[in-house]
């Protein structure tokens, strides 16, 4: 029925910290604004008929700076937030999956448990943000059709819809600020996955 790129927002000072930043708003540093410009670069020929955005102020700068000079209003929504890591926000990626590996051996889990697996009540599943930004995308799929909408949102993000279409046993998705999957929406509302850039599969956690 329609095209969409989902696209991950360019580098903040947490990401090159390596800190998680879940629902908290950190804004783009200047390295993630050159990002941001480069991915208009690509996407310079892309017909957009609809923007729709995080209401973090990361992913909205940057579909606002993909966009320039389009005149295209941003719809946004919290449906596109990262995903939440509850009290884990603003901790080093390194002292959080220390903690993880204590609790579990995700290399072990199958696709349903990995997907459905909460460390702690307020952090979201993968299936979870799977679950909201799906409804997002399709919400408004009749007003959509043929046409091509761009989705700026989160590295979670992304990589909750990659676990969901393509799972790899003992690998992990990894996004790249400004990396985008281009995604074709059905009219049943399933997903298929017809293209992406800067975005890696890796082995182990």
């Amino acid at each position: 029925m329609f095209e969409i790129y989902l696209i991950r927002h360019g580098q903040t000072d947490w990401n090159t910290e390596g800190r998680l930043q879940g629902h908290t708003d950190i804004h783009l540093n200047d390295q993630g604004i050159e990002q941001a410009l480069k991915l208009k670069e690509k996407l310079a020929l892309i017909n957009f008929s609809a923007v729709v955005s995080s209401d973090l102020a990361r992913a909205h700068k940057t579909a606002e700076l993909v966009l320039e000079p389009r005149q295209l209003g941003i719809i946004t929504t919290p449906e596109l937030r990262e995903r939440s890591l509850g009290r884990w926000e603003g901790f080093l990626w390194s002292e959080y999956n220390q903690w993880l590996k204590e609790k579990v051996s995700l290399e072990s889990l199958t696709k349903d448990e990995y997907v459905a697996f909460k460390a702690e009540k307020n952090i979201e599943s993968y299936d979870e943000v799977y679950t909201r930004v799906k409804n997002c995308i399709t919400s408004n799929a009749a007003s959509l059709k043929g046409s091509t909408v761009l989705f700026a949102s989160h590295g979670g993000v992304l990589a909750a819809v990659l676990y969901n279409l393509d799972f790899r046993p003992g690998h992990r998705w990894l996004v790249n600020n400004c990396g985008y999957i281009k995604l074709r929406v059905d009219a049943r509302g399933e997903f298929s996955l017809i293209e992406s850039d800067g975005v890696q599969l890796i082995k182990g956690w």
